[in-house]
């Protein structure tokens, strides 16, 4: 469909500015021509969906809540870009009637060689951490199995994003996909004790998702202290698998282990040029920065779904901020030249902000 080609483009371009670097990394082989589970730790809301659409070999259907289904637009949008409710009990024991019919669409989804993006923790967090696993994943694979007649192999991709920041402008991420885990191998497994079947599988979904993240100890000051030591050793390499290996040994031996000072003078003149390469960007785009704020703030109560509202709506708001301006440019001064000179210098000074602000901090 032309649409939804549109929107990954424009989806694709707006990471591209969202993060300084995404770096994706494939661990094995990916099955083709067949169906196939992502599974994915969920940290950061809309943007981990939008960004594994992009990034996936393959675009598969996403599960997304149902409650985001109610409202017309957004429910023709999301089915564009292959999203498929599911119900929980939030939503009401009417509503999860619903599931058994959903549940075939999956199957069928995975029987025609399609695949699923599903976040077994069921909830984002923005929080490192890897959260209990639902049987979702577990009993989606099974279904589809048992429709099959457990005679072709749908494997079960761990997925893990690890973000640099989950909130910051121009920050790093590593999408990291894992070597694939079979569900045909519980076959009798299943056929004894279905139940076991499923703990024994989420299990191992689980321990490949933990495999890909950097996760600190989950108590409070344990938490907190590893937080800390994760942002000292930040840019410490460019490569982001050698940053993440350097980040599991921060963590674990709980130790900075993060670069040695190179001297108050680079630092400072680092900061300034930080500051210079940004604040034309930031002057250029701030009327489109202070409404997507405006609304985000008046539209979103959840703190852990901000940055996706607020990325959301400065892709849609940053480019009416650029026509308006350049309408508006136009009317005074009819120049082309001028006109053209905007087109480069309104995606420049954004491009600019989102690399080099980080030295400033």
């Amino acid at each position: 469909m032309l649409l939804r080609w549109i929107l990954k483009r424009w989806m694709l371009a707006a990471l591209w500015f969202r993060f300084r670097k995404r770096q994706v990394v494939v661990h094995a082989p990916l099955p083709r021509g067949r169906g196939a589970i992502l599974a994915a730790n969920h940290q950061n809301a809309v943007l981990d969906s939008i960004t594994l659409a992009a990034c996936s070999p393959q675009t598969p259907f996403t599960l997304s809540r149902a409650s985001l289904f109610d409202n017309r637009i957004l429910r023709y949008l999301l089915n564009t870009v292959q999203n498929i409710p599911i119900y929980r009990f939030r939503d009401g024991f009417g509503k999860m009637r619903r599931n058994p019919e959903v549940f075939r669409h999956f199957t069928e989804v995975l029987g025609e060689g399609g695949w699923l993006a599903i976040y077994p923790e069921g909830s984002h967090l923005i929080k490192y951490t890897l959260r209990p696993l639902q049987k979702g994943v577990a009993r989606i694979a099974f279904a589809a199995q048992e429709a099959q007649g457990w005679r072709q192999e749908i494997p079960i991709i761990p997925v893990g994003f690890q973000y640099e920041d989950h909130t910051a402008f121009g920050s790093r991420l590593l999408v990291q996909l894992g070597p694939p885990i079979s569900s045909l191998t519980f076959n009798e497994a299943y056929a004894e004790d279905p139940r076991r079947a499923e703990r024994e599988l989420t299990g191992q979904v689980f321990e490949g998702i933990k495999a890909l993240l950097v996760v600190p100890p989950q108590d409070e000051e344990g938490y907190r202290a590893a937080v800390g030591r994760l942002e000292a050793n930040r840019n410490r390499f460019s490569d982001l698998m050698d940053q993440f290996r350097s980040d599991q040994e921060v963590v674990e031996a709980k130790a900075d282990q993060g670069p040695d000072a190179s001297g108050a003078r680079q630092d400072i003149l680092r900061r300034v040029l930080g500051y210079v390469l940004s604040l034309p960007g930031q002057i250029l785009n701030l009327p489109a920065s202070l409404l997507t704020a405006c609304i985000v703030a008046a539209s979103t109560k959840d703190p852990h779904l901000a940055p996706s509202a607020r990325f959301l709506t400065a892709v849609f708001l940053f480019p009416a901020w650029y026509l308006l301006a350049l309408f508006l440019i136009h009317s005074r001064f009819h120049s082309f030249g001028l006109d053209l000179l905007l087109l480069v210098l309104f995606p420049t000074s954004l491009w600019l902000w989102s690399r080099c602000w980080h030295w400033t901090r």
